[in-house]
């Protein structure tokens, strides 16, 4: 199972760039140049589940749709886009011939969510006012999908994508929304398993899980922490690092996954002006799978060689990442 994530660059955005990226050429930051290269880079990869963030509407039906359903694919779910004014955000494809979606979901990351395992996380929210009313601003979603083999080998695989909320002063914002997905990932999975064991169609078959996305955040980052390690105390420095937001309590968060980073965690996967560091990754839940390789990431000259990223070479401030995985049994 190959796996692609990869933040593509909204257009929607084009409009900070001369700030953001003052290296870029207006060649360069054509929004049909740019998603050639792209698509390209999907072409070249050959993934079999592609998760793309920062996906324009706009784009989306008149290149994304057509060009991967060209290249075999198709969507897992439509996009999911941000709440608010933005029309971008994340779009999920597979292999045609090798996987079918079977069931698609989409979930915002700004509450708790109805779950009752996550009646403490929503208490505590309700009682931080300031939270709650900064949660409510957060346009973060979440695109989940199940994959079932074409084989009929009774293959499955939970598929979730997002984008973090990216404010450099959200670090433990970021905890919760990570804490969410994973709850609402795993959900899906149990409910999935637990319906094909009534069907009898289980057979034993382990049902994957795979996390793909823009996390916003760093190997050292909190967010990356919890992700990694499963838990989150409540005296981790990364609930301080939030006061910026006024929030002043602390949780100690725990989730139930055995995530591994598919990619590591190469040197940087964001490369621009003033910034690199690694913020993109392919989580997978050991638990089913295992990792057998990734692709290696561009040397630094390549990437710098029109001062940083995006460029004439490269189409957006990200990188793809492209990991191989195998199921267990």
């Amino acid at each position: 199972l190959r796996v692609m994530t990869y933040n593509v660059l909204a257009d929607a955005y084009s409009h900070t760039w001369k700030e953001l990226y003052p290296y870029l050429s207006d060649e360069a930051a054509d929004a049909e140049y740019r998603l050639l290269l792209a698509m390209e880079d999907v072409r070249v990869a050959k993934p079999d589940v592609v998760a793309l963030q920062e996906v324009d509407k706009k784009w989306y039906d008149a290149f994304w749709v057509p060009q991967m359903r060209a290249a075999g694919y198709v969507p897992a779910g439509g996009l999911t886009e941000k709440t608010g004014l933005t029309r971008e955000g994340c779009a999920t494809f597979c292999r045609g011939d090798e996987w079918r979606p079977v069931r698609t979901e989409e979930t915002g990351l700004n509450t708790p969510g109805p779950m009752p395992e996550e009646r403490d996380t929503s208490d505590w929210v309700s009682s931080q006012p300031h939270l709650a009313d900064a949660l409510s601003k957060v346009n973060t979603v979440a695109q989940l999908a199940v994959l079932e083999s074409a084989a009929g080998d009774g293959r499955a695989v939970v598929v979730a994508n997002t984008h973090l909320f990216f404010h450099p002063g959200a670090v433990h914002l970021r905890v919760m929304q990570a804490r969410w997905l994973l709850r609402h990932a795993d959900g899906l999975r149990r409910r999935w398993v637990e319906a094909d064991n009534e069907a009898g169609r289980g057979g034993g078959k382990e049902v994957g899980l795979v996390v793909c996305g823009d996390f916003n955040g760093e190997p050292f980052d909190g967010v990356i922490r919890f992700v990694r390690e499963s838990v989150l105390g409540a005296g981790d420095g990364d609930w301080a690092l939030g006061s910026v937001f006024r929030w002043g309590a602390a949780m100690h968060l725990r989730h139930p996954l055995a995530l591994v980073s598919a990619c590591g965690y190469p040197e940087f996967t964001n490369y621009v002006g003033g910034f690199a560091g690694s913020l993109d990754y392919v989580w997978f839940d050991s638990s089913a799978l295992e990792s057998v390789a990734s692709m290696p990431m561009p040397p630094l000259d390549a990437v710098t060689a029109e001062t940083a990223l995006p460029n004439s070479e490269f189409p957006s401030d990200h990188l793809p990442m492209v990991a191989d995985l195998r199921f267990t049994r």
